[in-house]
């Protein structure tokens, strides 16, 4: 009963700004199995955030909330960095790549917290409209890093999508939460699929189904909860989000 109010809280929290839930996620599967394979534990996310985004996703894209040339290009360029972060997973230095990423999300969180979202003309960026050169080229490297870091972490990588393509690419904040939500949804399947085959994740596990199932329900609600809540305050929830990333991180690798 436990995992099924999780995984619906999950699917609820991350559709709702956009992020599929893995912040949430991992830290409550390392308390609850503290001796589990951390490997485990971010196949077992990635997987929730799999489901949860694709359910969000179909809600957004009916809501005109998603910028679909931008997210099959920005999808493209995530896959090379999700298939390095899976490699990396088994061969990087853990400890200093974790403290060194920790320190710098706490340090974007806090610029989140303390600063507005730009304003944008909604009738210049929007779900149809065109995708400077510029901005295409620059969303594509952001999304490897995205890539890379959602798989490396099982985290998903919309808590870090978000905020960059609204502040760097000036995205309106809901179209940017539709936006990633898509890119989230295919990512994350290839990601899953990629542990499916490496032997990560077993179809034959319940725990996929008790938080998976839930998920999808919740993505639901979360995506009709976001159109009343304003650009501002999902910002405020991703930069808190990404607070409870970072924290957590260094906690992880100092205590």
């Amino acid at each position: 009963m436990l995992l099924i109010l999780i995984g619906f809280l999950v699917g609820t929290l991350g559709t709702l700004i956009g992020v599929g839930g893995g912040f949430v996620l991992v830290p409550t599967l390392l308390f609850l199995y503290p001796s589990a394979d951390p490997t485990w534990i971010s196949s077992i996310s990635i997987w929730v955030v799999a489901l949860n985004a694709t359910s969000g996703s179909i809600v957004y894209k009916r809501q005109g909330r998603v910028h679909l040339k931008a997210a099959l290009a920005f999808v493209a360029a995530s896959l090379p960095g999700s298939i390095l972060g899976v490699w990396a997973e088994h061969w990087v230095d853990r400890r200093t790549f974790e403290l060194i990423f920790g320190v710098a999300v706490i340090l974007y969180a806090l610029l989140l917290l303390f600063r507005a979202p730009p304003e944008v003309d909604d009738k210049l960026i929007h779900s149809q409209s065109d995708l400077r050169s510029e901005f295409f080229w620059k969303g594509c490297v952001i999304s490897f890093f995205v890539g890379f870091v959602a798989s490396f972490f099982g985290i998903g990588g919309g808590v870090i999508h978000v905020p960059l393509l609204s502040h760097l690419l000036g995205f309106p904040v809901h179209l940017a939460t539709g936006t990633s939500h898509m890119i989230l949804a295919a990512t994350s399947w290839f990601t899953t699929i990629v542990r499916f085959i490496g032997g990560d994740l077993k179809i034959s596990d319940p725990t996929l189904w008790q938080l998976g199932i839930p998920a999808v329900i919740g993505a639901q609600l979360g995506a009709r909860l976001s159109t009343r809540v304003s650009g501002r305050w999902i910002m405020k929830l991703l930069a808190i989000a990404l607070l409870s990333v970072g924290i957590r991180l260094l906690l992880l690798n100092v205590l």
